[in-house]
């Protein structure tokens, strides 16, 4: 599915403001004190209100002008990117074609990872939805989004998941799948609490990589990628994190 080019003539998301009808543009002069006040709740909070008011569309391209403006923002926009398509799922009434439609690549396309993931979190037939929703296409991103849903289908039991991934009939779609699994283990969204897995403490203190020994092989991979992010975050390494989001 072709991405559309928002790049021109959008406006940027702007913090809101009392008694503001709409969001203001924003001069050169003030950029760094907004920049300063966006957070990634806060920014989810304005954009959710964005899209259920213009639509999926604007909605990314503001997230997509934003970031541009102010760069800092790409720390946090995936996870922002994630509850743009739940809301886009919930605005048009779960329909999972029309909201697909809207797709768009910015923030390492988390905007489809979100759609993916909600409609499967929801689906009363996961083990059919895992294998039917990304087809005909397969995409690695959309198999990565059927990673992060298999996570809450199974209660956030890797195990579990792994057996939805292995539903796939090769080896790169079951890889793609396994990338989400372990970005929602080990970068979830800890405003969430249903999406928070507790990593057992002494096991990490031994092994900062666990538990990807533990895992299948055709899974250890997508763990070993995400693993060290979880390290830094909880040892505080940001200057670590920056280089690493940086140079992918």
């Amino acid at each position: 599915m072709a991405t559309t080019d928002w790049t021109n003539n959008v406006p940027l998301a702007t913090p809101s403001t009392p008694n503001a009808s709409a969001s203001p543009e924003i001069s050169a002069s003030s950029k760094e004190s907004v920049s300063d006040m966006w957070t990634r709740v806060s920014l989810t909070k304005q954009l959710v209100a964005d899209l259920k008011q213009t639509g999926p569309e604007k909605a990314l391209a503001q997230l997509d002008a934003t970031i541009r403006a102010f760069p800092d923002v790409a720390r946090f926009c995936h996870p922002v990117a994630h509850e743009l398509g739940h809301a886009a799922l919930a605005k048009y009434a779960g329909d999972f074609k029309k909201v697909s439609e809207f797709r768009s690549d910015v923030c390492g396309s988390g905007y489809l990872h979100g759609i993916v993931e909600e409609k499967l979190r929801k689906s009363n037939d996961p083990e059919s939805d895992v294998i039917e929703l990304c087809a005909p296409e397969q995409t690695n991103s959309c198999l990565h989004g059927i990673g992060h849903g298999a996570m809450f289908v199974s209660g956030l039991n890797i195990e579990n998941a792994e057996e939805l991934c292995s539903k796939f009939p090769s080896g790169r779609m079951v890889t793609s799948c396994s990338e989400g699994i372990f970005m929602q283990l080990f970068e979830p969204d800890e405003s969430d609490p249903k999406a928070v897995a507790k990593l057992a403490k002494d096991k990490l203190s031994k092994d900062p990589l666990y538990p990807c020994p533990d895992q299948p092989m055709e899974f250890r991979s997508g763990c070993y990628y995400y693993a060290p992010v979880y390290f830094l975050q909880r040892n505080k390494f940001a200057l670590g994190m920056t280089i690493m989001r940086a140079t992918g």
